[in-house]
């Protein structure tokens, strides 16, 4: 009890000097109430009230702090005002930090709205504070249950302080640039080149004069506060009740214009795509022109960033792919969507240059999946799943299920690009025939790339392919042409000295 009452004592000692009219009784206030902060136990008794009374004082110290900061000239005084604004700003999110699960809607209230008040300074945040008040902004909405309980106007209050800051800070435009696509005939050309001639330069890519007056481009670096504040947007789209639909347009170009304008990876990129996937997850079957502008706009960045070695943006990139597959699939058919098109082909490289370097524990095994009985009824629990194969639901590997979607992901494609009508050209003039034998015709489909793969002596290129024709056989049926000649290149793979390939071999068979 005796501790407790200390506790509370140092707390209004605190409280006392930080509300003084003398600047050192307030820096020395300030500090006392960031020891005590970080001697948890001193505040670990406050309820909603008590944390209610610290945030006020607080802020009254910030705000008058600020309002010295900004008039001063000498550069002594400003540091020494800047110093104070600073450990403000370090107080405040410690205070968060502490007090988040105990608030209420009123104290939460308070504290976003002290902050997104004081935050700004010009065009820009107020330097002092602004890392510490954008992690307490952060931390306050990663807790779920305050996100929740935001009214409607809070929400887009709150949206629309990060997106505008986000984009004040990378020097994204309001306007996207239109460009005409330039006429080229691409039918001949690879993959890789027709996507270099056929991409649009990106809109959103900022760029500076020359002296002889040539354009040159260049890339905002992402600050720390952006980062935070793409996170905190995270928190506010994956509240159950966010109203996304509604201001759509203002959250899908911060998103992609953060995608356009980070050529390399940075950690934000996970929680963009993450952010991404929640606007997806609403709006696909609610606004298809925006769907269609989402997926000709990330797939040439997801092929940008595929080879990346982190797992979770992996994850969240598979997903974005997911939810746009039906659209892309739809798109590439049409003539307007030939640069997508060029795009999902890249798509089918790179899934398939990284699948095939990787070591035989980041490859799917037959360990990994199991055979259910054909009579039974597929269970619901196990959602990563064939007619006739599925992802183990006990297994060890924590990345089972992101290996088990690249050859998934691998047969989506390739099935999006054969049934799009611009595949599937042959070679084969009738007539041709060696010896008494017609000659095999030489595809230039997917589907036949993949069995090129299954004939070579590369064990890499094979396996991936008899993994992929497995999930094929799901999506694509076979043509009834082709199926002897399929069935004896995967009886031969059956013979191979590796069992990987043939167990894969048995396993497509099957299908």
């Amino acid at each position: 009890m005796s501790t407790i009452m200390s506790a509370e004592h140092k707390l209004l000692d605190a409280y006392e000097k930080i509300t003084s009219s003398k600047i050192t009784e307030r820096g020395s206030g300030l500090n006392d109430l960031k020891q005590l902060l970080t001697q948890k136990r001193n505040a670990g008794n406050l309820n909603d009230k008590g944390f209610h009374k610290m945030y006020e004082t607080i802020f009254k110290a910030a705000v008058l702090e600020k309002n010295l900061y900004t008039k001063q000239s000498r550069s002594t005084l400003r540091g020494a005002s800047s110093s104070r604004l600073q450990t403000c700003g370090a107080v405040l999110r410690a205070a968060v930090e502490l007090g988040v699960e105990h608030l209420k809607v009123k104290t939460v209230r308070a504290v976003y709205s002290h902050i997104i008040d004081i935050l700004p300074s010009g065009e820009k945040l107020c330097e002092p504070l602004s890392v510490d008040y954008v992690k307490a902004l952060r931390v306050l909405f990663q807790y779920a249950p305050h996100t929740e309980h935001l009214l409607s106007d809070e929400w887009v209050v709150l949206a629309g302080f990060c997106c505008t800051n986000v984009k004040s800070q990378l020097g994204l435009s309001d306007e996207e640039e239109e460009e005409e696509e330039p006429e080229v005939e691409a039918e001949d050309r690879s993959p890789r080149v027709r996507e270099t001639v056929l991409l649009r330069e990106s809109p959103s890519t900022s760029r500076r004069s020359t002296a002889g007056g040539s354009q040159q481009q260049f890339t905002a670096r992402l600050t720390h506060e952006s980062e935070q504040l793409l996170l905190c947007l995270r928190n506010l789209l994956a509240a159950p009740n966010a109203p996304i639909l509604a201001h759509i347009q203002m959250i899908c170009d911060t998103l992609l214009g953060f995608l356009r304008s980070q050529r390399t990876y940075t950690r934000a990129h996970q929680h963009v795509f993450s952010s991404l996937n929640f606007v997806l997850n609403v709006v696909t079957t609610n606004d298809l022109a925006l769907v269609n502008k989402v997926s000709d706009e990330i797939v040439p960045i997801i092929n940008r960033l595929w080879d990346t070695k982190t797992p979770g943006l992996k994850d969240e990139m598979i997903i974005s792919l997911i939810h746009c597959h039906s659209h892309i699939r739809a798109r590439i058919r049409r003539p307007e969507g030939r640069v997508l098109r060029t795009s999902i082909e890249n798509l089918f490289e790179n899934l398939c240059s990284e699948y095939i370097v990787r070591s035989d524990r980041e490859i799917l095994q037959l360990d990994d999946v199991t055979f259910p009985s054909p009579t039974s009824k597929p269970d619901s629990e196990v959602p990563l799943s064939l007619r006739a194969m599925a992802l183990r639901t006990n297994v060890q590997n924590a990345r089972a299920e992101q290996i088990w979607m690249i050859p998934s992901l691998i047969a989506m494609v390739v099935e999006m690009l054969d049934a799009s009508g611009d595949s599937g050209r042959h070679s084969h003039k009738k007539g041709e025939t060696e010896g008494n034998r017609p000659k095999r015709q030489r595809m230039y489909d997917r589907f036949g790339e993949l069995m090129r793969f299954v004939r070579s002596n590369n064990t890499p290129r094979k396996l991936l392919a008899l993994q992929v024709i497995t999930f094929l056989a799901d999506l694509k049926g076979i043509n009834e042409q082709e199926f002897l000649s399929i069935v004896q290149d995967l009886l031969e793979a059956c013979s191979d000295d590796n069992p990987a390939i043939t167990a894969w071999a048995l396993t497509s068979i099957g299908r």
